[in-house]
């Protein structure tokens, strides 16, 4: 099979030992692990074997393949990991391991997970690498039963080269499915027909932009929207630079601002003035030195000024983190782990195809309007303030920052020119063409490429009109009954957790009584095929004519939607027949005025209809198992029936349904729609949850467990325990997997009833913190929670929970959390090291200054290079200490050693303290400087000691 794949190396474990022992390959010493190279091209430079694992280096890389017995003791298994560990910690950087680890873990796709999987996944994380394997194909399967034992990780550089990793199904090995993956070194590919050049915007050219613009238009009234532009256009000319495409120009850092900016000039001033000065031969010496120290002060304050901005930046994304999960913050984090190859033209030719589908053009009948109600210019002030800043511009690469500039500044120009569009009915074609931009998505269609997400940018000025007509638009609606209350997407104070909370009410209440009394009730998720890019214009219109709409703004829609276009490229432009504009601002009404018309049907008694934008829910009960499926058929075949009356299609084979009956077995049941049947799953996934038979959110639990477990590991490339981002910038990039774990808590809070479901919350927030404090894997969630300053996982969901349920501030709501952890802080068994150093939770945890790191985190945990708990983890004999002959415990490290005398001798000489136990904490959070001195205290001595325990290994000595 290797010879039909073309495989340059074959990695095999539990190998026939005949064949293997007859040459050709490097084997462990025990035989259960094997490697042969196929291929001449590959160069073999050194081979090493253990006990369980062996490996060979190329050029580029160290592959190891790996085996361990699912019968061998725990110790045993240890035992091989911690030599295994040995060896990558020195060939980390270049290393893939693959292997049979009989190990089950959420980190590689299981539903479950045992000691061993959590020992392999501590593992990895400590060494900083990533899990390769891809989804949830089992790689093992014997009869009924399957799993995922097989197991690939690798180093962070070398994960970026491995490309399309996959279970070969189709040739099984035994009870083992082959592995297949690629090692390509990576290469950038332009995106094929780059947009044209976009201004830059910057808050120092804002003056200059607005007298620009003030001179430009201030002679002109009720102009076109081409002339509009083209003003604007050149006034971008006069004050503000452009992203040139194809490179040079830069983007500005997040943390950029004014300050820096004068500093830099200081700097560059000062450093070009001393190059000219070295350029002249009868500069004095004196001379010299004087502009050699004006630079290096300039220097430094530039240095300083950044320093200050950078750590502000991140202090300020932290506490977005806590108020919105899923704002900046999370958006900085994924774009460093989200780093996808861009499309070529090819790719976005093909799902141009695939995502914009054609219709027959309509030809409208605009309606015939003999007055009409101009704009105010309150409108235009509210809808200016609308647009958002810092977004990509559209074709014509006008900022939307100098859009709201120029409604403040010629605001009676801007005015005239919207009016007088309203007047026309006409929506000036220009800001009806979009540029397209795909986004990769994860996985592939049934083609085998890769699937894309749509993002269409559209022009500034078309989006203030839309505004405005999106205003005018919500008036007449809410005049005329409103929108259904099922509907939560594209509607402000409305969210996901709300539609899901809405299908849960139904289940709780067909589900109270007693056992006799108790209804059904059937949950039936429906996937509508490409349903905002295929809506109908006709029918929207149709919704508008019903809705009452005045005939200016029905004309002016009408306009709106006909004639589209989409710039794929600079030289590919498609025409667009249908569906609600994509990246648009009236696009999300129109669609929930449209789809209105389902949720306001009639349906049978006991079933409700729940929508998240096009997401549609199904929630029915009945009294029986028969009763329940008359009534979800009906509504079901009702719901069918719209859809196909307004041209929308049913993808049926995608259709799920669960039925949340709690424990109870009920009948066999199934549903049926357009012809296709439905049977009811044990568990299905609804806006990000999943929901499973018994409401027990198990699954739920299981799943993001896993997803996070997958974060954790991305995250381990940019945190490494050492050099890497400090513990205020490894709380922001753990807070990403955090809400991805509690996400939807709110709903799911009722499963921390189940104490396997808190083991499996808390493992796996403690392997986030772990990353967070630079702690050893041993570390427990206790102290981990403490040192970084984050509340237990099961305090965070209670807390958000309350303020969900009760609306009380933030900061009381945490002023609660911090009561209940500092009472279970004084209770807990565990951790009593780190206890005895901070007694006090809320001191620590609201300090103004100092941040942990790897050293600080062993002095604090008690895990680290000391003699007691390197013998307690089998890596010594003897817990003596290495210099006195004492115990060698950190209380005697760190306030008892005489080794260490002189380093306290110092403390003391700057700060007045001698460092002890009782003061140490209390000490270091008193000033920032005594925080400094203390820190460089524990880091020397922390660092003596690492030194001190590699030289007895080398050495050999026990």
């Amino acid at each position: 099979m290797a010879e039909e794949q073309n495989c340059d190396i074959l990695l095999v474990t539990e190998p026939n030992k005949k064949v293997v022992q007859s040459g050709g390959w490097y084997c462990d010493l025990r035989i259960d692990a094997a490697v042969k190279v196929l291929s001449r091209a590959v160069s073999v430079i050194d081979c090493r074997s253990g006990n369980g694992f062996v490996w060979t280096e190329t050029d580029k890389y160290k592959i190891y393949s790996c085996y361990i017995s699912p019968n061998c003791a725990y110790e045993e298994y240890h035992e091989t990991l911690e030599r295994l560990r040995d060896h990558l910690i020195v060939n980390r950087n270049r290393s893939l391991v693959t292997g049979d680890f009989n190990a089950k873990s959420y980190l590689w796709g299981n539903v479950s997970e045992d000691k061993r999987g959590k020992e392999l996944a501590d593992l990895i994380g400590e060494l900083e690498m990533c899990v390769l394997n891809q989804g949830n194909q089992p790689t093992f399967v014997r009869g009924q039963s399957s799993s995922i034992i097989d197991i690939t990780f690798a180093s962070p550089k070398v994960a970026q080269c491995v490309k399309g990793w996959h279970v070969h199904e189709d040739a099984p090995l035994g009870d083992h499915l082959p592995i297949v993956f690629a090692l390509q070194p990576q290469r950038n590919r332009a995106n094929e027909g780059e947009p044209p050049s976009r201004w830059r915007w910057s808050e120092t050219c804002r003056e200059r932009l607005f007298a620009s613009l003030r001179n430009k238009l201030k002679s002109h009234m009720a102009i076109s929207p081409e002339k509009l532009t083209s003003l604007v256009i050149e006034a971008c000319k006069e004050s503000l630079t452009r992203y040139e495409s194809g490179g040079g120009s830069r983007r500005k850092v997040y943390w950029w601002n004014d300050q820096i900016r004068s500093s830099r000039t200081k700097c560059v001033k000062a450093r070009r003035t001393l190059m000219r000065a070295n350029r002249r031969t009868r500069k004095e010496a004196i001379e010299l030195m004087t502009l050699e120290a004006e630079y290096a002060i300039a220097k430094k304050e530039l240095r300083k000024q950044i320093k200050i901005a950078k750590d502000n930046a991140w202090k300020k994304l932290i506490d977005e983190l806590e108020e919105d999960p899923w704002g900046k913050a999370y958006q900085v984090v994924m774009k460093k782990l989200k780093k996808e190859t861009p499309p070529t033209l090819n790719e976005k030719l093909r799902n141009v195809k695939t995502l914009f589908p054609q219709k027959t053009p309509i030809l409208w009948e605009p309606p015939m309007v003999q007055t009409w109600d101009p704009f105010t210019r309150e409108e235009l002030a509210t809808a200016a303030a609308k647009i958002r800043v810092k977004k990509a511009s559209g074709p014509d690469g006008m900022p939307p920052e100098v859009v709201r500039r120029a409604c403040k500044a010629v605001p009676e120009v801007v005015l005239g020119t919207m009016n007088r569009i309203l007047k026309s009915g006409v929506f000036p074609p220009n800001w009806k063409t979009a540029r397209l931009v795909l986004i990769p998505k994860k996985g592939m269609d049934e083609e085998g490429n890769r699937k894309m997400r749509p993002i269409c940018l559209l022009d500034v000025f078309g989006k203030l009109l839309e505004h405005l007509i999106r205003a005018r638009l919500n008036e007449v609606i809410d005049d005329n009954g409103g929108l259904s209350d099922q509907q939560f997407g594209f509607r402000e104070g409305r969210c996901t957790l709300d539609a899901v909370t809405e299908v849960m009410k139904l289940a709780k209440f067909a589900n109270n009584g007693t056992w006799g009394r108790k209804d059904y009730c059937a949950l039936v998720t429906l996937d509508i095929e490409n349903a905002f890019n295929s809506a109908s214009w006709l029918h929207i219109i149709e919704q508008l004519r019903r809705r009452g709409i005045k005939k200016e703004l029905l004309r002016l829609i009408m306009s709106y939607l006909e004639v589209r276009r989409i710039e794929v490229t600079p030289n590919h432009i498609v025409d667009i027949t249908c569906g609600v504009p994509q990246g648009s601002v009236l696009g999300p009404s129109l669609w929930n005025i449209l789809y209105d018309g389902v949720l306001k049907q009639d349906m049978p008694l006991g079933v409700k209809l729940v929508a998240f934008a096009d997401d549609l829910a199904v929630a029915a009960i009945g009294r029986n198992e028969e009763d329940l499926m008359r009534n979800t058929n009906q509504a079901l075949a009702r719901v069918a029936s719209w859809l196909e009356e307004n041209e929308l299609k049913l993808a049926a084979e995608k259709t799920e349904a669960v039925l949340l009956v709690g424990r109870r077995r009920p009948r066999a049941v199934q549903f049926q729609i357009i012809g296709a049947k439905i049977e009811p799953k044990k568990v299905i996934k609804y806006l990000g949850i999943y929901i499973d038979q018994a409401c027990t959110f198990s699954d739920h639990l299981a799943k993001t467990a896993a997803k996070a477990e997958g974060t954790i590991s991305a995250l381990s490339r940019i945190m490494p325990n050492i050099g890497g981002p400090g513990s205020n910038r490894r709380k922001l990039l753990a807070g990403v997997a955090t809400s991805m774990l509690l996400y939807g808590c709110e709903v799911w809070h009722t499963a921390l009833a189940t104490k396997k479901n808190v083991v499996v919350l808390e493992s796996t927030h403690r392997r986030i913190l772990a990353r967070v404090a630079c702690a050893y894997r041993t570390v427990s969630a206790e102290a981990a929670q403490v040192i970084t300053g984050v509340p237990p996982a099961r305090l965070l969901v209670e807390e958000r929970v309350k303020q969900r349920c009760t609306g009380m501030p933030k900061s009381m709501v945490r002023s609660h959390t911090l009561n209940l952890w500092q009472k279970n802080w004084q209770q807990t068994t565990k951790a009593r090291w780190t206890r005895r150093l901070i007694p006090d939770i809320e001191k620590w945890v609201k300090r103004k200054h100092g941040e942990t790191d790897y050293y600080l985190t062993q002095a604090l945990t008690g895990h680290g290079c000391f003699g007691t708990y390197l013998c307690r983890i089998g890596k010594i004999l003897n817990a003596s200490c290495w210099y006195c002959g004492e115990e060698h415990t950190p209380s005697h490290t760190l306030f008892s050693c005489s080794y260490f005398d002189p380093l306290r001798m110092d403390v003391m000489k700057k700060i007045l303290v001698w460092p002890e136990e009782s003061n140490l904490i209390e000490e270091m959070l008193e000033s920032p400087e005594k925080w400094d001195v203390l820190h460089t205290f524990v880091k020397k001595i922390m660092t003596q000691n690492e030194k001190k325990e590699r030289e007895l290994e080398t050495g050999g000595v026990k």
